[in-house]
């Protein structure tokens, strides 16, 4: 994570659009899909989403960094985010 140039949403979404369709790869758990392709439909930002069985395989890709990024639950994520190899970007309700 120390590595990641991405430390806030807007320099995600920035570098997603910078880069096109396919060039940042969000990894989502199958329950977070419809809210994932939302999201960045509605900002414009040509995000390349790779869909998983659950939240834990997702989280697994992301922090492994096989994905640039991820839509995860808080419940899956925060034991990582407390322990420094996560980062929250955004946070939903």
């Amino acid at each position: 994570m120390e590595d990641s140039s991405n430390k806030t949403l807007g320099a995600l979404i920035g570098l997603s659009k910078k880069m096109g369709p396919g060039g940042i790869r969000l990894a989502v758990g199958e329950g977070d899909r419809p809210m994932a392709k939302r999201f960045f439909q509605k900002i414009g930002a040509p995000i390349g989403i790779m869909i998983f069985a659950n939240a834990s395989a997702a989280t697994t890709a992301t922090l492994g960094g096989h994905k640039d990024a991820g839509i995860l639950p808080k419940n899956v994520v925060m034991n990582h985010v407390e322990a420094g190899r996560a980062r929250v970007l955004a946070a939903m309700p």
